[in-house]
């Protein structure tokens, strides 16, 4: 029954924290939110045209001319830019990929908080500070970094899968292999601090002598590293082909 209501109460966070989207519109004057709507966009536009794997972006002001597309990390992309691939308007199509965001948060919190914290009001403050998070509305509201938002987000689900791999639970491996990936797929920053953490977290496994839960957490990582290197590993030979931003900010010319 707590299970359940939990839920609930993560949910109702969830869209309360992401209600002034709904009221006062999306926040596209934030410093990278208008950067990651027109990738969208553009990718959204040249699936339309037929093109099943876009990597080029022709914005003026979002690196035209560049690898754009294949180098910034896709799922953000993917989650809001499908909807627009199929014909939602791109403000309302923003809005729902930002209530993904906050879900994915404050429903990764109510996970961790049932397999790791004792019954009680510990589990209702912990999705609490979830949905209240700074640095995560910081990054949603201000700097307009969602997809760097969405990395946050998942990192409740990897703790909730650490928590299942020392209790050996069948769920365990699945749910961490699944986040290490997401992870990488949203933000480049994110993935190296995730595996600054990933890797304090195997000594500290190391040191308790848990192996079996060690093994499966090296596991999951090398799962992820592979269902993600058609992202990453194409990405990287990719990266000297960027020149270097324009110090000034943005111009009428490229961006990269």
């Amino acid at each position: 029954m707590q299970r359940s209501a939990l839920a609930v109460a993560a949910s109702a966070l969830a869209l309360l924290a992401w209600l002034p989207l709904g009221l006062a519109g999306v926040p596209l004057d934030t410093p990278d939110g208008f950067l990651h709507l027109g990738w969208a966009a553009g990718w959204a536009r040249q699936l339309q045209g037929g093109n099943l794997w876009p990597q080029w972006t022709d914005l003026n002001w979002a690196g035209a001319g560049s690898f754009a597309l294949a180098i910034y990390p896709p799922l953000f992309r993917l989650i809001l830019g499908a909807p627009i691939a199929l014909g939602v308007p791109p403000d309302h199509a923003l809005a729902g990929a930002l209530l993904v965001v906050f879900l994915v948060n404050t429903w990764g919190a109510a996970a961790l908080a049932q397999i790791w914290l004792p019954r009680g009001r510990w589990r209702w403050l912990l999705v609490l500070l979830a949905a209240l998070n700074p640095y995560f509305l910081v990054n949603v509201y201000v700097r307009g970094a969602w997809p760097e938002a969405l990395a946050l987000a998942c990192l409740w689900w990897l703790a909730a899968g650490l928590a299942a791999l020392l209790r050996q639970r069948a769920w365990g491996l699945p749910v961490t292999t699944a986040t290490l990936a997401a992870i990488v797929l949203s933000n480049w920053n994110s993935t190296l601090l995730t595996l600054v953490l990933w890797g304090l977290a195997a000594m500290g496994l190391g040191l308790q002598r848990a192996w079996t839960p060690l093994r499966r957490w090296l596991l999951a990582l090398g799962m992820a590293l592979a269902l993600t290197s058609v992202f990453w590993w194409p990405a990287l030979q990719l990266l000297p082909s960027l020149r270097a931003p324009i110090p000034a900010g943005l111009l009428p010319g490229e961006f990269f």
